[in-house]
């Protein structure tokens, strides 16, 4: 029993990793800023283990793909946008952490927001 009981401490710790390993939370939107150019600021509360985020920003509240959809993948947790916005259309956003082992989270809330001229 001595001999076995090192294989078996292995095997369920690395079950117990593997289960915590895939598991990443969904991040938190925060309120979309504009800095003094008047570009978005879209930010969000870190997640734990999160390798980089995906972002998607869309004039289409369903994110389908178009030329007014864009996608980002960003390591920290915000990202000023760097496109042409149209002024006084709304613009919808989520975000999804990914882990380093390639899991994702679920996509967060979707956000909005609406450039004014500066």
């Amino acid at each position: 029993m001595k001999k076995f009981m090192p294989i078996i401490l292995a095997a369920a710790a690395a079950a117990l990793l593997a289960g915590c390993a895939s598991k990443i939370s969904t991040p938190r939107i925060e309120e979309v800023t504009f800095d003094e150019t008047g570009a978005a600021v879209l930010t969000w509360e870190p997640v734990r283990n999160a390798h980089f985020y995906e972002l998607k920003v869309s004039l289409d509240p369903d994110f389908d793909i178009h030329p007014g959809t864009y996608r980002y993948s960003v390591t920290g947790p915000a990202k000023r946008l760097d496109f042409d916005m149209r002024y006084y259309r709304y613009y919808f956003w989520r975000v999804r952490a990914v882990h380093w082992d390639g899991s994702k989270s679920d996509w967060s809330v979707k956000g909005n927001f609406r450039p004014e001229l500066p």
